[in-house]
């Protein structure tokens, strides 16, 4: 018996070899979620240091109701009108110069005191017209300024030779330049200093025949 199981070993074939099946893995399980202890913070441990706390921004109202936007007629018809300047109101030009009245009488009038004048006087370091006030201005020519009446009508000469002539009314007058007084009121000028001359009405004189006959009426 040994020898014939042996023979029928060495006739039997072999066993094929075994086939290599990959593993299927397996499903995965679910985690478990364990729950969080708190742990009570005990006396004498340290402590967490607090969260910054963020500061609120204040409450803001709410944006009212935007007003519609004016047509074109509207905006037009919202702009008030510009005010009517009144004559009365409005500024009054420059005054028109009063013409002077003849018969007439003449005075200078220099720091508020009044000097009549007469035909031939004379205004100047030789002169006695004013004198008070004409003495305190330098430069002056002994004959800076005539006076004269002609035909009952004041005027004032410059003599040739005087270099700087008075200013009247705002214009330098000329040497050898004789000036009617037209106006009731003109102003001289001279190194800073200013004086006027004025023109005063007088009362027509009355002829021999009325003073005798007196006037018809």
């Amino acid at each position: 018996k040994p020898a014939r199981a042996q023979k029928e070993e060495a006739i039997r074939p072999d066993p094929p070899p075994p086939v290599s099946r990959p593993s299927v893995p397996k499903a995965a399980e679910p985690a478990t979620i364990l729950p969080l202890q708190v742990s009570t913070a005990r006396a004498g441990s340290t402590k967490t240091p607090a969260a910054t706390s963020v500061p609120e921004k204040p409450a803001q109202d709410p944006p009212g109701p935007t007003a519609p936007p004016l047509s074109s007629a509207n905006q037009w018809n919202n702009i008030s009108p510009a005010p009517v300047e009144s004559a009365a109101s409005r500024p009054a030009g420059p005054m028109p110069r009063r013409e002077a009245k003849y018969p007439a009488s003449l005075e200078v009038r220099a720091e508020g005191t009044t000097y009549p004048c007469k035909d031939g006087d004379v205004i100047g370091m030789e002169g006695r017209l004013a004198h008070p006030f004409f003495s305190q201005i330098v430069n002056l020519a002994p004959r800076h300024l005539l006076i004269g009446q002609s035909e009952e009508r004041w005027f004032i000469f410059t003599p040739k030779n005087v270099q700087h002539p008075f200013v009247l009314d705002g214009t330098a007058l000329l040497p050898g330049e004789r000036k009617i007084l037209q106006y009731v009121e003109h102003q001289l000028e001279f190194n800073g200093r200013v004086f006027g001359l004025r023109l005063i009405p007088q009362p027509k004189k009355e002829g021999f025949f009325s003073r005798i006959f007196g006037r018809k009426r």
